[in-house]
């Protein structure tokens, strides 16, 4: 019994992701993709919580600031980083549609994961480069989205590689 027992311990440890994924949504399908994304990205012992964005908010508060409507209209998703853990809100999307849309807020959340992105209040940190009021700045202009955008295709084929296989 104890054997089995160690066994056990020995296969969850070493078998699984080290990550905690907490999906609050009613698509299970999230938690795979959420796995198979911070596992091409090394990613261990992070916590990540999924929850879904119910209806495009009139305007979107994040660390960089709160957005119009304009912005939020074409968000799907956004991720935020509260206390050490990760938190995604999403849309109810279709399985490929939403490994995209996941593909570009986990790069954030490696850049944030990795120290590469690191944000109080107004202020950012990317790259080593520091930035004094980001809500200035076009969102499509900022460096960590550019990133995002540039390396989000490469692991959205990754993950669609390794998904329901």
């Amino acid at each position: 019994m104890k054997n089995l027992v160690l066994l056990l311990l020995f296969i969850v440890s070493f078998g699984y992701s080290q990550n905690d994924i907490v999906n609050l949504t009613d698509q299970p399908f999230l938690t795979e993709i959420i796995e198979i994304g911070l596992d091409e990205m090394n990613i261990t012992s992070a916590t990540v919580i999924i929850k879904e964005l119910k209806s495009k908010p009139k305007s979107v508060s994040t660390r960089y600031g709160t957005y119009n409507e304009t912005f939020a209209f074409i968000r799907s998703s956004y991720l935020r980083k509260d206390q050490g853990k990760f938190v995604i809100y999403i849309q109810k999307l279709r399985e490929k549609t939403a490994i995209k849309i996941l593909s570009h807020e986990l790069i954030h959340l490696n850049q944030y994961y990795t120290r590469n992105l690191m944000v109080s209040g107004q202020r950012v940190i990317f790259d080593g480069k520091y930035y004094k009021h980001v809500t200035n700045e076009d969102y499509k202009y900022r460096a960590w989205e550019i990133e995002a955008n540039r390396l989000s295709l490469d692991l959205f084929v990754k993950i669609m590689k390794k998904y329901k296989k």
